[in-house]
């Protein structure tokens, strides 16, 4: 899943200048700020230029999206993000870097810069694959992003299951209620159920001028993709972790990216 987020990521020229820290402090997207001075002054300013109005709500908050790939697969695979400062080093999970609010997205302290991912030890015996929504093949941003990371058995029952997004308001987000799941039978039908369940959860942002109704749907059919390709790949056979199995003293042990 990591490194198919990485490998999607703009273009070949920004893949070869671009840092993990940078993918996940990328700043926000939205279709009324991402313009010219010239184009915006025919509004006037938004709340992200010091308005008290929102341009694509027409409320008082900022609504402008993450639209970045490597920090949902980096949610889906339960990592943290290492931080350092005039104060020191501390971590956090990927999903407690981002905030609700577009005007402070990013919960980092005055000189903080991100210096690392960590990955717990068993996010490697997790199957996994990243999804993005663009309207071109290459370069775009993602208009929805997914990333999906699970445990299955032998007998392809699920026994982790965790779905994270973007595109879906200023933090990356994990999909929650999916509870239900575990514990299943992943096949055709669950990957279908699974796709439903996430399109009935997902709301677009509307800071992003592509039609919100056409990308909860899509969201939906990402994620319905991605779980048939995650059981394409338990039914071709058991995955290869390392050159060990994790234990049980390695519950603590991070993998840094």
């Amino acid at each position: 899943a990591l490194a198919e987020a990485a490998r999607v990521v703009g273009a070949a020229q920004i893949r070869g200048m671009a840092t993990v820290g940078g993918a996940i402090a990328s700043g926000l997207r939205c279709q009324f700020h991402d313009q010219s001075p010239f184009w915006r002054r025919a509004l006037g300013p938004c709340l992200r230029e010091g308005s008290d109005r929102c341009h694509a709500t027409g409320g008082g908050d900022c609504v402008a999206t993450q639209a970045c790939d490597l920090p949902v697969a980096l949610a889906a695979l339960d990592a943290t993000v290492e931080a350092r400062g005039p104060e020191g080093a501390r971590t956090a999970a990927v999903t407690e870097l981002y905030g609700d609010d577009g005007l402070a997205h990013l919960a980092l302290e005055r000189g903080e810069v991100v210096t690392g991912a960590l990955l717990p030890w068993r996010s490697t015996a997790l199957r996994g694959t990243y999804r993005k929504l663009r309207l071109r093949k290459a370069v775009d941003r993602p208009l929805i992003g997914i990333g999906i990371a699970g445990a299955v058995d032998r007998h392809r029952v699920v026994q982790e299951l965790r779905v994270a997004a973007c595109g879906v308001g200023p933090a990356v987000r994990l999909v929650p209620g999916l509870e239900p799941f575990l514990g299943c039978h992943l096949d055709e039908a669950l990957c279908a159920a699974l796709g439903r369940a996430v399109a009935r959860w997902a709301r677009p942002s509307p800071a992003l001028r592509i039609d919100a109704a056409w990308r909860r749907c899509m969201a939906g059919v990402l994620v319905e993709r991605g779980f048939l390709a995650v059981l394409r790949d338990a039914i071709d056979g058991p995955r290869q972790v390392g050159r060990r199995a994790p234990s049980r003293s390695d519950s603590d042990t991070m993998t840094e990216v």
